[in-house]
């Protein structure tokens, strides 16, 4: 059990085995490779001061080395990495070590963390416009009608997707997937440059869990689903009305300040919807551009302001810390109170 939670931080903190030997060396604690390879294989068993140690450069509490994962704990991504194995393993040690955190907290103050999935059936899509359907189909599900979505992090952890904060060591932006044996899904999310870009790829990641689609349309169908979620038919025709030549630059700041949407990709709606016709969608948007109106110079042009962060880890420590089940976030395994924004 120790041993194989130190792999795991290690490769949590994308360290290969010689890294966390020198990173031990510059805490005072010269070690061999070897050993610590025996230390992992559970060869030998390293003192408690040493763990301490090992979990200060390791970023975990000590508690968290005599804590193994649940049976069946195995997780099943959405798509496929693509990567080299090692990457892979690192992106998965993490992955395990955020949920079995999660689980832990949620059993022992008693909170179900499967009772509220979203979908429980596949979504069949075979094109674009039925991408539309499903987005308009699961705003009715879950009560949304046309209003907009003041936090996509708060409405997918609400309705049973977990959100989790995904640094940039990885060099993924979204990695999904679920616990195969308790079937609670997890949504890993690294920092986006723009809040409207994070908001639409968090919906888009959704659509890939709940979505049945052919693979040669996927990343259009993907694409329209996020697009129609988070701006719907009805809320485009009651902000622009039916039919429109011209849009003008306030208008589209409007919407998307109200929906968290690109103006980009409100164009792309207007058009989809039958407001402008391609011709014009495609005009307005060229004279735009030529007049920086829909250029991005920086982080805090016209910036949204939306509350983006994961809140149910955050929410359920801080509910074990009030209820006296640990004392305070010191005692957790690993830091996952890292904000997104």
């Amino acid at each position: 059990m120790i041993g194989a939670s130190i792999k795991r931080a290690r490769l949590a903190n994308c360290l290969s085995l010689q890294q966390l030997v020198d990173r031990m060396k510059d805490n005072g604690v010269p070690i061999t490779k070897t050993t610590l390879f025996n230390y992992e294989a559970g060869s030998i068993i390293p003192s408690d001061n040493l763990l301490e140690i090992f979990g200060q450069v390791l970023g975990v509490n000590k508690n968290f080395f005599f804590h193994a994962l649940p049976e069946n704990f195995n997780i099943e991504l959405t798509e496929e990495l693509g990567s080299v194995d090692a990457r892979r393993q690192e992106l998965l040690a993490y992955i395990q070590i955020q949920l079995g955190q999660l689980t832990r907290i949620a059993e022992t103050i008693g909170f179900d963390l499967t009772h509220r999935f979203l979908i429980r059936e596949p979504i069949e899509v075979r094109n674009v416009d039925d991408a539309e359907e499903a987005a308009d189909r699961l705003r009715e599900l879950i009560q949304l009608g046309i209003h907009p979505i003041s936090s996509v992090c708060a409405l997918l952890e609400t309705h049973g997707y977990y959100v989790f904060t995904l640094p940039d060591t990885f060099h993924w932006k979204l990695v999904s997937g679920r616990i195969v044996d308790s079937g609670i899904h997890f949504i890993m999310a690294s920092k986006e440059f723009y809040l409207d870009d994070f908001r639409f790829n968090l919906v888009r990641e959704l659509g890939k869990n709940i979505l049945c689609c052919p693979t040669s349309d996927k990343e259009a169908i993907l694409d329209r689903f996020a697009a129609s979620f988070l701006v719907p038919r009805k809320a485009l025709l009651l902000e622009f009305g039916a039919a429109r030549s011209n849009i003008g630059y306030d208008e589209l700041r409007c919407v998307k300040q109200k929906y968290g949407l690109s103006r980009t990709i409100i164009f792309s709606r207007l058009a989809q919807v039958g407001i402008l016709s391609e011709k014009d969608a495609f005009l307005l948007r060229q004279r735009m551009v030529l007049n920086y109106h829909i250029s991005r110079t920086s982080m805090t042009f016209t910036p949204l302001n939306f509350y983006e962060q994961p809140t149910v880890m955050y929410a359920l420590t801080r509910r074990a810390i009030s209820e006296g089940y640990i004392r305070s976030e010191e005692e957790l395994d690993f830091a996952t109170l890292i904000p997104l924004y």
